[in-house]
């Protein structure tokens, strides 16, 4: 029987010993080589990969938010503009006229809303920058103390208003709220000229990210 065994040429089994010893070598670089629709995503990962070694962002510009458009300095001057022709109607245009001293206490509070908005503005800098709804500019205010005692002081600022026009003017009422309004438009001018430089500062630093990103 052991001589009607079959045996294996010496040349298959070195054919087996070769592509065995193919199989347990590594891949060959050229057959691994991504297709088509592969490319882009894996030069986008070692793009990325150089770019967070080297220290710079990998967002794209779009991705950056722009700041909400009531911290836009092209906003805050229209705004100078309308609060500061209304409220010189109502002080001498509209007749009655209404008491300067209505005017005169309503920038008082205006110049220390402003000066509230700034420091609030200052601790929290980047929040301000990537607010991009009303919400965001409202949570953003909230979250810093001085923030929380600008939004505290205006609502007090409004109510003080109201009780020195009814103390001042006292009747008609229509007088009285006119009054009130004349107060309050002077206190938004004012604000809004306080907070002007702090608007074109987000403005510069906005624009500087996305310059820094297109590098």
């Amino acid at each position: 029987m052991a001589n009607h065994l079959p045996v294996k040429p010496q040349a298959w089994i070195r054919r087996s010993s070769h592509s065995s010893h193919r199989d347990s070598s590594p891949p060959d670089p050229d057959s691994c080589s991504p297709s088509v629709g592969d490319e882009v995503p894996r030069q986008f990962q070692f793009a990325k990969f150089a770019l967070i070694r080297h220290g710079r962002s990998v967002e794209s510009p779009q991705s950056i938010p722009k700041p909400h458009s009531s911290l836009a300095p092209t906003t805050n001057v229209l705004l100078i503009c309308a609060w500061g022709v209304v409220a010189a109607a109502f002080l001498f245009v509209i007749k009655p006229n209404t008491p300067i001293t209505l005017a005169i206490v309503g920038a008082v509070l205006g110049a220390i809303c402003g000066v509230m908005q700034h420091l609030s503005f200052a601790q929290a800098t980047n929040n301000f920058s990537a607010a991009s709804s009303f919400l965001d500019v409202r949570r953003a205010f909230k979250a810093t103390t001085w923030g929380e005692r600008y939004i505290r002081f205006l609502y007090f600022s409004k109510f003080a208003l109201i009780a020195l026009a009814f103390v001042i003017i006292r009747q008609p009422l229509l007088r009285v709220v006119l009054g009130y309004l004349a107060g309050y438009f002077s206190l938004m001018f004012v604000r809004e000229i306080v907070t002007l430089r702090d608007a074109f500062f987000l403005h510069r630093l906005s624009r500087n990210q996305a310059h820094r990103v297109e590098d």
